[in-house]
C-alpha cells in the first residue's frame, strides 16, 4: 500500500508540474490546487488548504476522541477546483 502511495504521489508531482498546478503534501493530506493565477500563487493556496487541513483534523481528533490521531493514519487527497457558478 505504501508503494502504491509513493508512485501515485510522484504521478501527482509530475502532473501538477506539467499543469503548474499548487501540490503540496504532509503525512496526513495531499493537497492539489488549480494553477489560477500563477504557479506561486496555487502553492500557496495549497498550503493554506494544507495548514488549515491539519489545524482541523487535530482539533476535530481532540473533540471526538479526546487525542491526537497517529500521523498518516486516515490520510486524505484535498483536490480543489474552481467554478465559475456558486
Amino acid at each position: 500500500m505504501r508503494l502504491f502511495f509513493v508512485v501515485m504521489l510522484c504521478a501527482c508531482g509530475a502532473v501538477s508540474e506539467c499543469w503548474g498546478a499548487g501540490f503540496v503534501h504532509s503525512e496526513n493530506f495531499v493537497v492539489l490546487t488549480p494553477s489560477e493565477p500563477s504557479k506561486e500563487a496555487s502553492r500557496q493556496f495549497a498550503q493554506q488548504i494544507l495548514d488549515r487541513a491539519e489545524l482541523l483534523r487535530s482539533q476535530i481528533a481532540r473533540e471526538w476522541c479526546g487525542a491526537e490521531l497517529a500521523a498518516g493514519d486516515g490520510r486524505a487527497v484535498i483536490n480543489v477546483s474552481f467554478s465559475p457558478s456558486r
